[in-house]
C-alpha cells in the first residue's frame, strides 16, 4: 500500500515538472515565437516589377553639390536689395561682391543724414554720404573685398537705400554727352587709352563733383570738384582702354561731354 501511494506521488511530481519545462524554465522571458511558414508570393510572370521608392526620389543636393542655378549665380550680377529704416539705426547684415555697387538713397528728414559702410570686423571702410536734410540720389561705391557688411545710418527721418551691383560688358563710346540733375550715374563709357577731354556745366548750388572709376569700382580720378555754378573742361590721360563709369555728385542741373 505504501509503495503504491509513493509511486503515485512520484508520477504527479513528474507531471508538474514537465509542465514547468514546457512553459519555459525562466518564467520572466517570453516564449520565442515560431517562424512563420514561408509562402510563395512571387508575382506572376507578366506582372510589372515594383520600383523601389528610393530610386524615384529626387536627389537632395549636399553642401558640395548645389543646384545648377546656384552654381551659375556667381557669373551674373547679384539682385538688388533694399534697406529701410527711420532715425539712427544699424542695418541688418548683407553680402556684397568685390567691384562697383550703385546705391540709390532717399531721406526725408531735416537734420544730419550720414551713411557709413562697415565690414564684418566692424571697421568703417567707406562713408559715401554725409548731408543735411532731405536728400535723394544715386552713389557709386567701390567694394574692395567680397564679404558681409552693414550700414550705420544717422538720420532723423525715414530713409531707404537700394543697392545693386551692375556688371555690364560694354558701354557708350566717344563722343559722349549726358544731362541730369542731382547725384547720379552719368553712364558706363568705353574710353581709349591716352588723351580724353571732359567738359562740364553746372548751374546748381553746393558741391559739384565728377569722378571716374574703372569697371571694378576703383577710383581713377576726380575730374571736377567745385562749389557752386561751374563751367569748364579738363584733359586726362588713361593708361589703358577699357570700360569706365562716371559718377556725378550734385544738387542741381548738370551736363557732361567727353571728346
Amino acid at each position: 500500500m505504501f509503495r503504491r501511494v509513493f509511486s503515485s506521488l512520484v508520477v504527479m511530481v513528474g507531471l508538474i515538472g514537465c509542465d514547468q519545462v514546457q512553459d519555459g524554465v525562466d518564467a520572466k522571458a517570453p516564449a520565442t515565437p515560431r517562424p512563420a511558414v514561408a509562402q510563395n508570393n512571387a508575382p506572376p510572370a507578366d506582372a510589372s516589377p515594383v520600383v523601389p521608392a528610393q530610386s524615384v526620389e529626387k536627389a537632395i543636393p549636399t553642401a558640395s553639390e548645389k543646384p545648377t542655378a546656384d552654381r551659375d549665380q556667381g557669373k551674373s550680377s547679384a539682385p538688388s536689395f533694399e534697406l529701410t529704416g527711420k532715425g539712427d539705426q544699424a542695418s541688418q547684415k548683407f553680402s556684397l561682391q568685390a567691384g562697383l555697387s550703385l546705391w540709390q538713397v532717399e531721406h526725408d528728414g531735416r537734420h544730419n543724414f550720414q551713411v557709413s559702410l562697415l565690414n564684418q570686423e566692424g571697421r568703417e571702410v567707406s562713408m559715401p554720404l554725409n548731408e543735411i536734410g532731405t536728400w535723394k540720389g544715386t552713389l557709386l561705391v567701390g567694394i574692395a573685398k567680397p564679404g558681409e557688411y552693414l550700414l550705420n545710418v544717422r538720420a532723423d527721418g525715414k530713409w531707404a537705400i537700394t543697392i545693386r551691383e551692375p556688371r555690364p560688358e560694354s558701354g557708350a563710346s566717344k563722343p559722349f554727352a549726358k544731362q541730369g540733375k542731382g547725384s547720379d550715374l552719368a553712364g558706363f563709357v568705353t574710353l581709349p587709352d591716352g588723351l580724353n577731354v571732359f567738359r562740364a556745366n553746372y548751374t546748381g548750388e553746393g558741391i559739384f563733383r565728377v569722378k571716374l572709376v574703372d569697371r571694378n569700382g576703383k577710383l581713377v580720378e576726380h575730374i571736377f570738384a567745385q562749389l557752386g555754378p561751374y563751367e569748364g573742361s579738363k584733359a586726362i590721360s588713361l593708361g589703358k582702354e577699357g570700360l569706365y563709369a562716371i559718377g556725378v555728385y550734385a544738387s542741381g542741373p548738370w551736363s557732361l561731354k567727353i571728346e
